[in-house]
């Protein structure tokens, strides 16, 4: 790879993510009203039906990682899917002078980086929100400062992946009905892995296939505390592996569904 190359890369990375700061403030209170609305439900209402009094607090980890998810595939990988079945826009990126394998990366680059900096707001929010509910005794920065970046590349590469394969606007809303919504719901959005092990052993070991489980409990276990959550270090290598692996799948599958080589 030339030096040219991933100044080309660097351009085409700081002109999309340009396009965040046009919007910047609408995006942000967009990134925080869910997380709002779960983190006041699951902190003051849910307890007086038998909730855990620090439910609040593992929705505020529950809420960053459902959003880091949800701004990859809503705010990225549908307007990648609306573009590759209508004008083709990114076709004049495979034209300049670089990689094609570095264009995908890019693409899964820059939802990363929509997602980790519209969502980090979500804990300091939380705080105010929950304040003496949500304790910050446990917080491990240099494993969030580890994790955060981790997950938001894993569900980038992931999100490019969907869009490579997914067949327009309606096969993007018949995944996430079918499959996105149900893989973000039992890896452990309500939920611990340790508290579906309890419930249901084997459909939990049969969960530990799903990466998104790694991404929950790693957060976690940054910002809470590793006690009952999956140790810190197999959340942080399987992201990684599983970063690799949709990082290949997707340039495979943009290469066959865009027909260039």
């Amino acid at each position: 790879m030339t030096t040219s190359a991933l100044q080309v890369f660097g351009w085409l990375l700081w002109r999309d993510l340009r396009v965040l700061k046009q919007d910047f403030f609408n995006s942000l209170i967009d990134a925080l009203i869910i997380p709002a609305i779960f983190i006041i439900i699951g902190g003051y209402i849910l307890p007086y039906l038998g909730m855990p009094v620090n439910y609040g607090a593992f929705m505020i980890c529950s809420s960053l990682v459902m959003m880091c998810y949800s701004a990859t595939s809503w705010r990225g990988a549908s307007q990648l899917v609306a573009d590759i079945d209508g004008d083709r826009a990114i076709l004049y990126e495979l034209t300049l002078p670089l990689p094609s394998w570095l264009v995908f990366v890019k693409i899964a680059c820059v939802y990363a980086l929509d997602a980790m900096f519209l969502n980090i707001l979500t804990l300091p929010m939380g705080k105010l929100l929950l304040w003496n509910s949500f304790s910050l005794s446990q917080f491990s920065w240099w494993k969030f400062l580890l994790i955060y970046p981790t997950l938001n590349l894993f569900f980038g590469f992931y999100s490019a992946w969907l869009a490579s394969w997914v067949k327009g606007m309606r096969g993007f809303g018949r995944y996430w009905l079918r499959y996105g919504s149900q893989l973000m719901m039992f890896s452990g959005f309500q939920f611990p892995w340790i508290t579906f092990y309890a419930a249901l052993p084997f459909f939990a070991y049969v969960g530990l296939a799903n990466p998104f489980v790694y991404a929950f409990e790693g957060a976690r276990a940054a910002i809470l505390g590793p006690e009952g959550s999956l140790p810190f270090w197999l959340c942080f290598g399987v992201l990684w592996v599983a970063i690799a692996i949709f990082s290949i799948l997707a340039v495979r599958s943009f290469k066959r569904r865009l027909d260039f080589v």
